[in-house]
């Protein structure tokens, strides 16, 4: 068999298949270049020599650690190993966007709970009655209260604590990207990539491109977005409404009656109730959220399962 310098100089001779071709933009269902390649490594014949196929690599010289590819289009030659590949990706708005994390829930014990009614014939609850404090325990009132308002309102305790942060999130729908095809021929038999079309050469992993292939696209199967962390601060906010329990025992057992917490000015279906001298409140709060104006972190974009596709 010839010597690579051999061959090279015989194909040179043959003006079909070596140099003088344009290169191609990459991704535009051509991309790459037929000319030679002066680097060291494997020469790519288009497989056939006196009408014998032979599957050397004659028509261009690909440098070691690289393989001869195809890039661009939407199809690859009959045989050929065709992958799905996308590069230049670009984020777009929303890509990375802040959530928001309640670390601790806000308490909706320890705050007062306030009182009001009226004896009117529409329901105004001007009149403050008395202040209890939000407890989870069976409590002791201090005062025996009586339930003489014809409207009544009892006003939630406000929540007390509570922390959170924001969260920052990805959205990888929201990256852009610029599709296209990478084709190898055979490994049986390289030199189909010299049958037509450009030839490029590509390496797995994110590299150098050797300098007679100075074009590099980074191609990759897919593409994901990573988020750094959210500026800003937050502080959780709920509502406590629930139901102020009285009782007339120690022990929070006996002769129950229920006012609603939720700061609505309403018919007392009680009236003249008690007297009372303990209380429980119940409370059943909204999801906190959080308050304050997060600031979205940078997308830092990452092609999944990368090649390193680099043409003339």
């Amino acid at each position: 068999m010839r010597t690579l310098g051999m061959l090279g100089a015989a194909l040179c001779a043959i003006a079909a298949s070596c140099g003088g071709a344009a290169d191609d933009p990459l991704l535009d269902g051509d991309g790459g270049s037929t000319s030679n390649d002066a680097s060291t490594g494997d020469a790519i014949s288009d497989g056939k020599s006196d009408g014998a196929q032979t599957c050397d690599v004659t028509c261009v010289t690909v440098p070691d650690g690289f393989r001869p590819v195809r890039l661009g289009g939407s199809s690859c030659p009959q045989s050929w190993t065709s992958t799905s590949v996308v590069s230049s990706p670009t984020a777009g708005d929303g890509t990375c966007t802040c959530a928001c994390n309640v670390t601790q829930p806000p308490s909706c014990y320890g705050g007062d709970i306030l009182r009001y009614g009226d004896q009117l014939t529409t329901a105004t609850c001007t009149t403050q009655a008395s202040t209890i404090q939000a407890t989870q325990a069976c409590t002791a009132l201090g005062i025996a209260i009586e339930l003489l308002y014809d409207h009544y309102q009892v006003d939630p305790p406000p929540p007390q604590g509570g922390t959170c942060e924001f969260d920052s999130t990805s959205d990888s729908t929201k990256v852009t990207t610029t599709s296209g095809m990478l084709c190898e021929p055979p490994s049986s038999c390289a030199g189909e990539i010299c049958d037509g079309g450009g030839v490029c050469v590509a390496q797995d992993g994110d590299v150098a491109c050797p300098t007679a292939f100075p074009t590099k696209t980074l191609v990759g199967t897919s593409v994901a977005a990573q988020c750094g962390a959210c500026g800003g601060t937050c502080t959780p906010q709920t509502t406590c409404d629930g139901t102020l329990e009285f009782f007339s025992d120690s022990a929070c057992t006996m002769d129950e009656t229920d006012q609603t917490a939720d700061g609505v000015c309403k018919d007392n279906p009680d009236l003249n109730a008690g007297p009372f001298y303990y209380s429980e409140f119940v409370p059943a709060p909204t999801t906190p959220t959080c308050q304050g104006t997060p600031t979205p972190p940078t997308a830092t974009l990452q092609l999944n399962s990368p090649t390193t596709v680099c043409c003339k």
